[in-house]
């Protein structure tokens, strides 16, 4: 009926409602409770519902719950309910004071749950906004007694020419030279653009075969994407190979960056010893300061590119040949470790203020 108000009392307990007459018909089930007033003329029936909506009625309500498979009121406790009954103006003040009020009330709410989103974004924010500095050379001062990062890349050059005279890794295709219309911001003087494989070999893992169990148990870590948390180094394995499997798996140097190509992009971590991974990472094994290089692959600047760079099918997928061909912003190699060290001081202190 009209003028009824109606209170859950199974599940999501004390809510409360009135029945106005353009909702009539109305039926209600077996989780809702009907208070049918004797004579609602003489009150303010917004009154009653911002009374039974009150925190401390809604908590007298909830205590006294019967905790069943599904928690429930009684009509009996409903029945029993009190609430204070002040006079029928005063009623009306009261109501006309929280309408009032509850735009101001609403407009609260969307502030404060803005401002809890922001504090929530916060230090990812602030963790994005320091490795994009980093990368763009504005983290720490440059010093002309470091050398230029083109120094650094023709030894980089050297120290491959004489890995694959050694057979150790194989030529690289060459890939098309930067141009200033690619380069995505300034870098500094010493600094220099390259592409990601002219200064690190990335390999992609592979699964060894199930069929032969005499591929798995042994001394070699098998990382996979789940390996890869929100930490720099990869977490301890929940799967080995033996020297037979690591052999199919390929072997990943120590302190190479282990990066997820497929479904999760971007996902990050340095490796934490001689180790092999599965075919959904992508490893970049270093010649530049391995901490810059996990830093680097942390950056939005190197995220932006694998996200450009992926194939949309049902799940995202970032070959190694397209990884390649990233770029990477160079500094001198005593550079990059000062830029490590700040970062390093830097993100402890944005992890404290988020907890």
């Amino acid at each position: 009926m009209e003028s009824d108000v109606l209170i859950t009392i199974a599940g999501t307990l004390g809510r409360t409602a009135l029945v106005r007459k353009a909702d009539l018909p109305l039926n209600a089930n077996q989780a809702v409770s009907i208070v049918r007033l004797v004579n609602p003329q003489k009150l303010d029936l917004l009154f009653i519902v911002y009374a039974l909506n009150a925190s401390a009625i809604q908590r007298s309500l909830v205590s006294q719950k019967k905790i069943t498979a599904i928690p429930n009121l009684t009509l009996e406790i409903i029945s029993d309910c009190c609430i204070p009954l002040p006079p029928l103006a005063e009623q009306h003040r009261i109501v006309y004071k929280i309408k009032e009020l509850m735009p101001f009330v609403d407009k609260y709410a969307i502030s404060s749950a803005g401002l809890e989103k922001l504090n929530r974004g916060f230090p990812d924010m602030m963790k994005k906004s320091i490795l994009q500095m980093a990368v763009e050379g504005k983290l720490v001062e440059q010093r002309p007694e470091e050398g230029t990062g083109e120094e650094l890349f023709r030894k980089i050059q050297e120290e491959k020419a004489k890995l694959i005279k050694e057979g150790r890794i194989k030529k690289q295709k060459s890939l098309a030279e930067i141009t200033e219309e690619e380069e995505p911001f300034g870098i500094p003087e010493s600094w220099i653009w390259v592409r990601l494989n002219e200064v690190s070999t990335i390999v992609t893992g592979g699964t060894p075969s199930k069929a032969h169990a005499e591929f798995y148990g042994g001394p070699i870590p098998f990382y996979k994407p789940a390996d890869i948390q929100s930490t720099p180094y990869m977490n301890s394995v929940s799967e080995t190979l033996s020297a037979q499997g690591g052999e199919h798996a390929r072997i990943i140097p120590s302190k190479s960056i282990a990066v997820s190509c497929i479904g999760n992009i971007g996902k990050s971590a340095m490796l934490p010893s001689d180790g092999t991974t599965n075919q959904q990472i992508n490893s970049i094994c270093y010649y530049c300061f391995p901490e810059y290089m996990y830093w680097y692959t942390q950056s939005p600047l190197f995220i932006s590119q694998l996200v450009e760079r992926a194939s949309m099918t049902t799940i995202p997928i970032v070959n190694k040949s397209k990884m390649e061909t990233c770029l990477f912003p160079m500094p001198p190699m005593e550079e990059q470790k000062r830029i490590v060290a700040k970062i390093n001081a830097v993100i402890p202190v944005i992890d404290m203020i988020a907890t």
